[in-house]
């Protein structure tokens, strides 16, 4: 199943068969089923396929893709590291350059939006999938995320010319300080802390 939130609202992708389910049958159909949940109250849309790939390759032909990388950073101390972006906390991520492989970009994210150095890759975690709006043009983003280790001392200064106006460590007893002003699709994200 792939979740691609609009907002706090999601659209579920799935090769499941549920008979409340809107069935993927064509890219108009499927065009038409999305402009509804863009435009409506909806706050969950399942739309199915036995072909999964097929019908994401479909969804995403619906907008203007991007993709994206970035990392959840625990130092030694096992503390978490997060930005605020938009008074709203996050983690840090940004595009995946030309000829960049998704952990590179992860790894160059991290330390250009926190001014950290040396954070090593661990473990990839789950993509998320978002979409927002610029002007008239829908976008879909895919991050690509992993979990870092940071084993230095060095204090997080954001990266202001990103609109970054706090990057700081979290004990994780303090983690819903986070949890509550953070992005729905970053939640599965989180539970990696």
């Amino acid at each position: 199943m792939i979740e691609i939130y609009f907002g706090s609202r999601v659209v579920y992708l799935t090769d499941e068969e549920e008979p409340y389910y809107a069935h993927f049958v064509d890219r108009n159909q499927l065009k038409n089923l999305v402009s509804k949940f863009q435009d409506g109250n909806y706050e969950k849309l399942y739309i199915s396929n036995s072909d999964l790939n097929l019908l994401f390759q479909n969804f995403k032909s619906l907008f203007m893709y991007e993709e994206a990388a970035g990392g959840l950073v625990i130092n030694s101390s096992k503390q978490i590291l997060a930005i605020k972006n938009h008074d709203t906390w996050q983690l840090p991520k940004g595009h995946v350059q030309e000829n960049e492989s998704y952990a590179e970009a992860a790894l160059r994210e991290v330390v250009e939006e926190c001014s950290i150095s040396e954070p090593t890759i661990i473990d990839q975690l789950p993509s998320t999938f978002h979409t927002f709006r610029i002007r008239d043009k829908w976008h879909l983003k895919r991050t690509y995320w992993f979990k870092m280790m940071y084993k230095r001392n060095e204090k997080p200064i954001p990266q202001a010319e990103e609109g970054i106006t706090e990057a700081k460590w979290f004990d994780k007893k303090d983690l819903y300080l986070i949890l509550e002003n953070t992005y729905k699709n970053l939640m599965p994200i989180w539970e990696h802390a």
